[in-house]
């Protein structure tokens, strides 16, 4: 008779440790889920377009006496209703794309480089997106000893430097000496999109404007800062931050307009490619996007509707084309000699003709 022999395995213990799955955070998971997701949705996607609609697989239709041309119109307009939500996905994704640009290494630096003090500090644009910039003061050592208590007690014009969209403040680094040793306090900010708020959408100067305006803002509350003599300069996009912050402030002393974009069609043309004629054909849905998804106005990349906002102060604009030379950060003179000419700068200028480039 044979008797019942007990598996030596069964009395050994499994490692719990090895048998247990390993725990996965919450941005894991979420990742896992967005791939399984994504990979169904290709399954899917892949059986929907490219399954052969002259394929007649009898076994499967629900309407077996249907007609073969019946069958087949009912299989495209099937595929065809997917075509606008395909397009709509990607209009979303390519405004997505162009809105939020890669980062581009650029050249390092800060104010010392040049010999010049500066102090870091950040703000809140008027949408709570914390910015942050370099603070340039007028008065370093030498000059706190040369003047002494006459410092104290001194205000000085000061300018906000706005970059473009895809840069960084390190592309204003240039002017920020000559600026300096004119007698002016000296804001270099970071926009949205870029220092501690990379993860923001950059929308041409539209948002970037609350930023210029928190920056003057902040300008103006420092002790040793004339609120009346608060000038802003921006390059590209941010050029049209700076015209729309004039626009909703009065106050802002001066503008200088370094080659803006003229309209939310160049924008787009100028990222996605001039010889592109779908960019165009498709350009009213990715206009209704942009303004659906950030809540602006795309019209107000209208430069042309700003000569108001233009002709109400003294303003220099730069152009790429025409009359006015390319205007270079390096090379500062028609921007030194418009400051000068309307008595802007903290120096003891005599007065001098209008710079040339002025709308």
């Amino acid at each position: 008779m044979q008797r019942p022999v007990m598996n030596p395995m069964f009395m050994e213990e499994k490692d719990a440790a090895s048998t247990k799955k390993p725990k996965l955070s919450v941005k894991q998971r979420v990742v896992q889920f967005a791939w399984t997701s994504l990979l169904r949705g290709l399954k899917f996607a892949r059986r929907l377009l490219f399954t052969n609609v002259f394929k007649l697989d009898r076994a499967k239709l629900r309407v077996e006496d249907a007609p073969p041309l019946q069958r087949f119109i009912r299989a495209l307009l099937y595929r065809v209703a997917f075509v606008p939500v395909l397009l709509a996905l990607f209009v979303i994704a390519l405004v997505f794309a162009v809105t939020h640009p890669p980062r581009v290494a650029g050249a390092e630096g800060d104010p010392l480089v040049h010999g010049v003090y500066y102090d870091p500090v950040d703000f809140l644009s008027e949408d709570g997106t914390r910015l942050d910039g370099w603070l340039v003061p007028v008065y370093d050592a030498k000059r706190v000893l040369e003047e002494k208590e006459r410092s104290l007690h001194k205000k000085h014009p000061a300018i906000v430097l706005v970059h473009d969209y895809t840069s960084t403040r390190q592309q204003m680094l240039p002017l920020v000496p000559k600026l300096h040793d004119a007698g002016m306090v000296v804001l270099v900010v970071s926009l949205r999109g870029s220092g501690s708020s990379g993860s923001s959408a950059q929308t041409f100067g539209l948002k970037e404007a609350m930023d210029v305006r928190a920056a003057v803002e902040m300008l103006r509350r420092r002790a040793y800062v004339d609120p009346a003599r608060v000038s802003v300069l921006g390059i590209g996009t941010g050029a049209n931050a700076a015209v729309i912050a004039a626009e909703q402030d009065p106050s802002i002393a001066a503008l200088v307009l370094d080659r803006p974009i003229e309209s939310f069609e160049a924008a787009m043309v100028g990222r996605l490619g001039d010889d592109a004629k779908w960019v165009r054909t498709l350009m009213p849905l990715f206009k209704w996007t942009f303004e659906a998804m950030y809540h602006v106005d795309a019209d107000k990349l209208k430069v042309a509707d700003f000569a108001g906002t233009m002709s109400s102060r003294p303003t220099l604009r730069f152009a790429g084309t025409g009359a006015v030379a390319p205007y270079r950060p390096q090379s500062a003179d028609g921007l030194m000699k418009f400051l000068r000419a309307h008595k802007i700068t903290g120096e003891d200028a005599k007065k001098s003709a209008v710079a040339t480039g002025r709308d």
